[in-house]
């Protein structure tokens, strides 16, 4: 079922392991956007919604289904935004990572489940905006704040 609220923004990260989802959602749950990040990601927005809020951020790895659900209930909504890197830009930071770091063949074995086995190679290549993120973090901030200028999200 579609939702009514024409007044909600969503920004959702899309991409492969490592290309900076988690960052990006933390910048903006820095700036007040609250994150929606639980099992039914389309019920949790409606939710949120429902409860005021306008704008909303995720980092869920969207699958094929997934992406067309949110796309239906949240028609003209929904942002998605692609952040694409390097495959040995992407590893590096998974190897280098505090929490739960991964080998090189981890990292490998990641990229294959998350296309194969998860599907969200649909997303990604059908996203409304892609980031390259290869840069620092002051470059990966300006260019979501490009975006956000650009779909007027302003949190």
């Amino acid at each position: 079922m579609t939702h009514d609220n024409k007044n909600a923004s969503i920004v959702a990260f899309v991409g492969l392991p490592g290309s900076g989802k988690t960052t990006a959602v933390e910048y903006l749950t820095q700036k007040g956007i609250p994150k929606a990040d639980g099992n039914d990601i389309a019920d949790e927005i409606t939710n949120l919604v429902d409860a005021g809020q306008h704008h909303i951020t995720t980092d869920i790895d969207l699958s094929w289904d997934e992406y067309k659900k949110m796309k239906h209930e949240f028609p003209g909504e929904l942002h998605i935004i692609a952040l694409l890197a390097p495959r040995h830009v992407r590893h590096h930071r998974l190897q280098n990572r505090a929490e739960n770091p991964l080998t090189e063949a981890e990292a490998n074995q990641r990229d294959w489940d998350e296309i194969e086995r998860f599907n969200i190679g649909g997303p990604i290549a059908l996203a409304d905006h892609f980031i390259i993120n290869d840069g620092d973090l002051e470059s990966l901030r300006r260019k979501i704040n490009q975006i956000l200028d650009d779909i007027e999200f302003n949190g």
